[in-house]
C-alpha cells in the first residue's frame, strides 16, 4: 500500500428519469481512513459507490480524489488513480484459480495477499468450486493486489459466517493509514465490530454522520431502519 487518498464529493447526484437515486451528497472520507456506508435498500449507497468508481456519470456534482476531480474520468481511468471496486457480488473468474484470478488483478505480491486474506491454501483451487465466503475474500484480494490508495466494498460479507466477518472487519482495519477504505454493508455486527466512522443515507440523501457508538443512538437512525422516517 502506498497511503490512502482523501475522496471528496460536493452536492453530487444521480437521476434515473424521474426516480432520484442520489441528491446533494457532499462528503469526505480522509485519507487513510475507515468509513462505513450504512442506510436501508433503496437509500442510494451503491449508486454512491457507482459514481465514484466511474461506472456511472453523476447527473450533478463533483467527486475530487486528492483534490482532483475525477467524475468524467473512464473507469480505466479512475483505476490507474488508485481506486479499487468490489462489487455486492463476487466477479471473479470462476475457469481461473485463485493466483491466476489475483494475476489478471495485476500488479502485487500474490503470496502475500494471499497469506493476508487466508487463501494461500486454495492457490491453484479454481475459482468457480470455491465456497461463497472465500470467493467473497478473492475479489477482496483482487481489489488488494493493485495497492489501491481507497479501497470501495459493497456488502463484502454477505454470506459470510460470523467469524469470517469478523475477519474482514480485522483485516480491513489493518489498512488504517495505508488505504482510505469506504464499506457498504447491512450487517450491523459487522458494522459495530469496525466501529468506524458511520455515514448514514436515506431516499437518496445523507442524513447522518459520525462515530458509530452515537449513529447506533441516534433516535432518527433507529426509525429509519424500522420504516418509521
Amino acid at each position: 500500500m502506498t497511503g490512502g487518498g482523501d475522496l471528496r464529493t460536493e452536492g453530487l447526484g444521480r437521476r434515473f428519469g424521474g426516480l432520484v437515486a442520489v441528491e446533494d451528497v457532499s462528503v469526505t472520507f480522509a485519507a487513510g481512513g475507515v468509513s462505513c456506508v450504512i442506510g436501508p435498500n433503496g437509500a442510494g449507497k451503491s449508486t454512491l459507490l457507482n459514481m465514484i468508481c466511474g461506472a456511472i456519470a453523476p447527473s450533478s456534482g463533483r467527486i475530487l480524489f486528492d483534490g482532483k476531480p475525477i467524475n468524467g474520468l473512464s473507469r480505466h481511468a479512475i483505476a490507474r488513480a488508485g481506486i479499487a471496486r468490489k462489487f455486492q457480488v463476487p466477479s471473479v473468474f470462476g475457469s481461473l484459480t485463485v493466483a491466476e484470478n489475483l494475476a489478471v488483478a495485476g500488479g502485487g505480491d500474490t503470496e502475500e495477499v494471499m497469506a493476508l486474506t487466508g487463501l494461500s491454501g486454495e492457490r491453484d483451487t479454481r475459482a468457480d468450486v470455491l465456497a461463497h465466503g472465500k470467493k467473497q475474500w478473492l475479489e477482496i484480494a483482487m481489489g488488494l493486489i493493485r495497492k489501491p490508495r481507497l479501497l470501495l466494498l459493497d456488502e463484502p460479507t454477505a454470506g459470510l459466517s460470523p467469524e469470517e466477518t469478523q475477519a474482514v472487519a480485522e483485516l480491513l482495519l489493518s489498512l488504517r493509514g495505508a488505504c482510505t477504505v469506504v464499506v457498504i454493508d447491512h450487517d450491523m455486527h459487522f458494522v459495530r465490530a469496525l466501529s468506524a466512522r458511520t455515514v448514514v443515507m436515506h431516499q437518496g440523501r445523507l442524513v447522518a454522520e459520525g462515530d458509530f457508538a452515537s449513529i447506533e443512538r441516534d433516535p432518527m437512525v433507529r426509525d429509519i431502519y424500522l420504516g418509521r422516517a
